[in-house]
């Protein structure tokens, strides 16, 4: 099942707006692209999407259109003097959708909204088609709107998670909606909704409607707050609770309701979020179609300069670490042969640094499909020159004193390590890949793995062990074949944690590492024949 995830990209933008108060060596603000590029890895490495989109605001033309046909009835019954409830609500009804945030607004705030706000949040909607990621930006539709019109397109086809904090968006909570808390980094779904408030998500904008809004000018009903208005909620559906208030009604603040009901009315119609391109205008029904269907392709020219242009090495890292994983992911779980997957990957690798110190690439050894594979930490000097793993005084050692005891040799084998280039310190010894190289080589291993048809993987060393089971302890807690251990992205085969051979031939012939490996290399050879 797919997975899309919808961000809110004004939310997180507002947040990060004077949390982070960065700026380039030039004086350029910078701290709300840092933040949310810096969120977007996160997010996408935490949620591992199918699918990204991020949601831009923009005023509501929609909802302007309700609050200006709502004053211009109040004006009319307060000329006609019909009563004063009229003339009253009048005054307390804002002008603008969304006003207060406006007229309390000062000349200093307007001006850092114009220099540091909205240049950031305009450079992140252009780059983000370059990131692969589709921009949502219609002209006076609102960010929650656009958010809705996403989730129901969306939810048709898998799972939908709405990363953002925002009330208002309780309301598209389903079975197949969820929203996830960036910050806490955790989930809460519609059972969760449910358990807090005793009403189904889709009845949110019922509960608003009585209490109102404040910080969208979206009005309530006086003396009526949240507890209260998901008491009657409970009870009443909303247009029921107004009748119920005419004919008696039982506490003495469901006297004001009928009063209020136009503007209660307006007030749901206000808090409902649009679910369809058939609620926007013709202008926005095409523009959000274009934006809907336009390619989002990663561009690394395009990341490149921006992140040159904020001064963002580091986010830069993260994107290209996370963005060019992603993609190898995806390419090499459609590859069918090793032939292709090298193919792919190609001679030329340069997804790490440990491209700069290739002399060949070290793809595997053994056979091409095999009942064990080997899997080493990385090629060493004669691996770099010769092109293949284990050739050296310590693949040969291995051949010796563990394979040919136990009736096993190389063509038996599918031999490969967790990098396919030679790690080398300042001093141009070997040295262990860092995680980030593995990380960077990790698809093409787990492909290479896949591809061998193997039942038993030999993780040779603890690089070896962590690259399968990151959290694992150290290689002398984990090793022996005979507790051999399980993988959930390898279902049927056995994983077994064996010392470095490097390390083994540094000690006595009767150490006690030296006859735990014999047994070890005992049972791997039964283990591959079950």
């Amino acid at each position: 099942m797919t997975r899309s995830v919808v961000i809110d990209g004004n939310h997180t933008a507002h947040r990060l707006w004077h949390k982070l108060a960065l700026s380039t060596k030039t004086g350029k603000p910078s701290g709300i692209v840092h933040g949310v590029l810096s969120s977007l890895c996160t997010i996408i490495g935490n949620l591992s999407p199918t699918y990204t989109y991020i949601v831009w605001d923009r005023k509501s033309r929609y909802r302007q259109r309700l609050l200006t046909n709502y004053r211009t009835k109040l004006e009319r019954a307060a000329r006609g003097n019909l009563n004063a409830t009229s003339a009253d609500i009048l005054i307390e009804t804002p002008r603008l959708y969304k006003e207060s945030r406006y007229k309390t607004r000062t000349n200093g705030d307007h001006s850092e909204f114009q220099d540091v706000f909205l240049p950031q949040v305009q450079d992140l909607q252009y780059i983000m088609p370059h990131v692969g990621i589709r921009s949502l930006c219609v002209p006076e539709v609102e960010g929650d709107d656009l958010i809705g019109l996403a989730t129901d397109i969306l939810a048709g086809h898998g799972e939908v998670v709405i990363v953002s904090t925002d009330q208002d968006l309780y309301q598209l909570l389903s079975d197949k909606v969820k929203m996830y808390d960036p910050i806490k980094k955790t989930f809460f779904t519609r059972d969760d909704f449910w358990n807090k408030y005793g009403i189904t998500p889709d009845r949110w904008p019922e509960v608003k409607a009585l209490m109102g809004d404040d910080s969208d000018d979206i009005p309530g009903v006086p003396k009526i707050g949240e507890v209260r208005a998901l008491e009657l909620i409970r009870k009443y559906n909303i247009q029921d609770l107004i009748e119920a208030c005419k004919q008696a009604p039982k506490k003495s603040y469901m006297t004001t309701i009928p009063e209020y009901e136009d503007q209660i009315k307006l007030a749901y119609d206000m808090s409902f979020i649009l679910s369809s391109p058939d609620n926007l205008d013709d202008d926005q029904q095409s523009e959000f179609r274009t934006q809907w269907e336009a390619p989002a392709k990663v561009d690394w020219d395009e990341i490149r300069a921006f992140c040159t242009s904020y001064e963002l090495n580091k986010v830069y890292s993260e994107l290209r670490k996370l963005l060019i994983t992603r993609a190898d992911e995806e390419a090499v779980a459609k590859c069918t042969t090793l032939d292709e997957l090298f193919a792919y990957w190609g001679e030329n690798c340069g997804r790490c640094a440990l491209a700069a110190n290739r002399i060949c690439l070290v793809k595997y050894g053994g056979s091409p499909k095999a009942r064990i594979a080997l899997c080493g930490e990385g090629p060493g000097a004669a691996e770099n020159l010769l092109g293949e793993p284990f050739i050296g005084k310590a693949g040969r050692w291995m051949e010796e004193f563990c394979l040919r005891p136990n009736g096993l040799a190389r063509p038996d084998l599918h031999i490969l390590n967790t990098v396919m280039c030679r790690p080398v310190d300042e001093n141009g010894d070997n040295r262990a890949p860092t995680p980030d190289e593995m990380a960077a080589c990790h698809p093409r291993l787990a492909a290479q793995i896949k591809l061998s048809e193997a039942k038993v993987v030999v993780m040779i060393g603890d690089k070896a062990l962590k690259s399968f089971f990151p959290e694992s302890g150290k290689i002398s807690q984990e090793r022996g074949a005979d507790t051999p251990m399980e993988h959930p992205d390898y279902p049927g085969i056995k994983f077994v944690a064996v010392f470095h051979p490097s390390f083994l031939m540094r000690q006595r012939p009767n150490h006690s590492t030296v006859i735990k490996s014999r047994t070890d290399w005992k049972y791997i050879a039964r283990l591959a024949n079950e």
